[in-house]
C-alpha cells in the first residue's frame, strides 16, 4: 500500500497570523431571535457570554429561548481587544461583585477556570445527581477527569472537537499509537524520501504541537522551553527548506484529498470519509502528535459553561446547561452546531449506531470511494469502534487552548523563518509564557 499520512491542518494556514483582537472593548446586549416573551409571564434567566461565536452556538441558544416560553433569555456579551479576554473578564467580575450576577457563563476555560479559583463559581454536581438527563458517571472518562476539581463540577461543556494525525498501520506499525519524539524523528530519519510525512511548515506544526504543550507545568505555574521543545526544533533544523521555492497550495477538498491531509473532529462523516475511505477501509494507526506523555491528540474546548454562585436562579440557569446534554442536543451540537464529539456516553454510542447511515454527516453514511468507483464504501464496525475508544481517551486539557497554542506557534515560526534563533525562542517562550502563567494566578 502506498504509504500516507494524514495530518490535520493545511501549511498555509500555519503562516498565517492569528488576530484575536474583538472590534469592541465595552459590552452589549444581543437578544436572541424568535418570540419576545410577556414580561410579567416569564422569568429572566441573564447569560453571560464571552469569546468568539463557535460554529451555530447563538442559534442554539435561540432555540432554546422559543422552546421555552416561561423564561426570557438576555444573553450579555462582553467584548475584548485582547486575545486572553481579560479585559471582559475583569468586566464580568465588577459586575458580579456589585450584585450585577448572570444565572449562566458561557466563556473560554482560561479565564473560567480563574474565576472557579477565586469561588465564583458553584457546584453542579448536585443538580447532575438530580438529574435525569446526565449524571456525573454518564459522561465519558476523560471528560469526567477534565470536569473534576476536588469532587466538584463547577463547570461543563456540552462537547469537544480533537485534532490529530492517523497513518495507515502498514507504513507506521500499530506499535506507535500517540508516538513519542524519538519514534516519530527516527522514522522521519530513515524515510528516505520523506514520502507520507508532512512538509515544510507542516511538519514544524507536526513536531512541535505537543512539544510546546508539554514544556508547561500548569500546577507550579512555571514553564521550560528548553527541554524537548528545543531538542526538536534543532532535529527539524536538520532538514532546512527555502521558503521562498516553498509552493502554497489552497486548503480545498481536492488539495487536502491529493495529500492525504486530514483531521478527526468529530464521530461525523468527515472523520470517517477522510481517515478511512482514503485506505479503502484498511487499518489506521492514531500516530497523533508526537509527545513525550504519549498523548497524541489536541483537544479543544471552546467554552466552558458555569452557573455563579451567587446566582439567585441556580435551577433556571442549571436547565440550560442541562438542556444542551440532553441526548437530542448532543446530536445536534456534535453534528450541526459544532462539529465535536458528545461528552456523555449515551449520545456517543447514539451518535454512532442509532444514527441513520443516511444523515447528513454521520459517520456511518456512504463513503467516497478513493478511486472514485460507483460503489459505496462504509466504515466497518471495527473501525468505528477504535474511533470510539479513542474519543473516549484523548486527554481533554482545559489550561491549554487557542491562546498559548498560537502564543508558541508564533515564536517557533520565527525560527523557521530565520528571523530568530532557537536559543532566542526558547528564551522569549520562558519569558511570555511565564509571565502568563504568572497573571493567571
Amino acid at each position: 500500500m502506498k504509504r500516507r499520512l494524514i495530518l490535520m491542518t493545511a501549511a498555509a494556514l500555519l503562516l498565517t497570523a492569528v488576530s484575536c483582537g474583538r472590534d469592541k472593548k465595552s459590552s452589549s446586549v444581543i437578544q436572541p431571535d424568535g418570540d419576545t416573551h410577556e414580561e410579567n409571564a416569564a422569568a429572566e434567566v441573564k447569560l453571560a457570554f464571552i469569546g468568539g461565536e463557535t460554529g451555530k452556538l447563538s442559534t442554539a441558544l435561540a432555540e432554546y429561548d422559543r422552546a421555552n416560553k416561561d423564561i426570557t433569555l438576555d444573553i450579555h456579551r462582553y467584548d475584548s481587544s485582547d486575545i486572553e479576554y481579560t479585559e471582559a473578564f475583569n468586566q464580568l467580575t465588577r459586575d458580579m461583585l456589585a450584585g450585577d450576577t448572570p444565572d449562566v457563563i458561557i466563556a473560554p476555560p482560561d479565564g473560567m477556570r480563574n474565576l472557579q479559583r477565586s469561588g465564583y463559581l458553584a457546584d453542579l454536581t448536585p443538580f447532575m445527581e438530580s438529574s435525569e438527563t446526565v449524571t456525573p458517571d454518564g459522561l465519558l472518562p476523560n471528560v469526567r477527569e477534565a470536569v473534576d476539581c476536588g469532587g466538584t463540577i463547577p463547570y461543563m461543556f456540552p462537547c469537544f472537537s480533537y485534532e490529530t494525525y492517523l497513518a495507515s498501520t502498514d507504513f507506521i506499525g500499530a506499535e506507535n499509537e500517540n508516538w513519542s519524539y524519538d519514534a516519530a524523528m527516527e522514522a522521519y530519519r530513515s524515510s528516505s524520501d520523506k514520502e507520507g510525512f508532512p512538509e515544510g511548515p507542516t511538519l514544524w506544526h507536526f513536531f512541535l504541537r505537543q512539544a510546546g504543550r508539554e514544556s508547561i507545568d500548569f500546577e507550579s505555574g512555571t514553564c521550560d522551553f528548553g527541554g524537548d521543545f528545543l531538542r526538536v526544533i534543532d532535529f527539524l533544523q536538520e532538514y532546512p527548506f527555502d521558503l521562498n521555492d516553498y509552493e502554497y497550495k489552497d486548503s480545498s477538498a481536492d488539495y487536502m484529498r491529493s495529500l492525504n491531509i486530514a483531521g478527526i473532529s468529530g464521530i461525523n462523516l468527515f472523520s470517517a470519509s477522510y481517515v478511512y475511505s482514503m485506505y479503502g477501509g484498511a487499518p489506521v494507526t492514531y500516530a497523533g502528535y508526537p509527545s513525550a506523555e504519549c498523548d497524541g491528540a489536541f483537544v479543544t474546548v471552546p467554552h466552558l459553561w458555569a452557573v455563579p454562585e451567587n446566582s439567585g436562579n441556580k435551577e433556571k440557569g442549571w436547565a440550560l446547561i442541562e438542556n444542551f446534554l440532553r441526548l437530542s442536543e448532543q446530536k445536534k451540537m456534535s453534528l450541526e452546531y459544532v462539529s465535536g464529539v458528545p461528552v456523555t456516553e449515551e449520545a456517543l454510542q447514539a451518535l454512532a449506531y442509532d444514527t441513520p447511515s443516511y444523515m447528513a454527516m454521520s459517520a456511518r453514511a456512504a463513503l467516497t470511494p478513493p478511486d472514485g468507483g460507483a460503489e459505496s464504501l462504509y466504515i466497518t464496525d471495527e473501525a468505528l469502534v477504535k474511533l470510539l475508544d479513542h474519543s473516549r481517551s484523548v486527554k481533554i486539557d482545559l489550561d491549554y487552548g487557542s491562546v498559548l497554542d498560537n502564543m508558541i506557534r508564533n515564536e517557533w515560526l520565527e525560527v523557521m523563518r530565520g528571523e530568530q534563533t532557537a536559543d532566542e525562542c526558547v528564551e522569549s517562550l520562558n519569558n511570555r509564557v511565564g509571565l502568563y502563567l504568572s497573571e493567571r494566578e
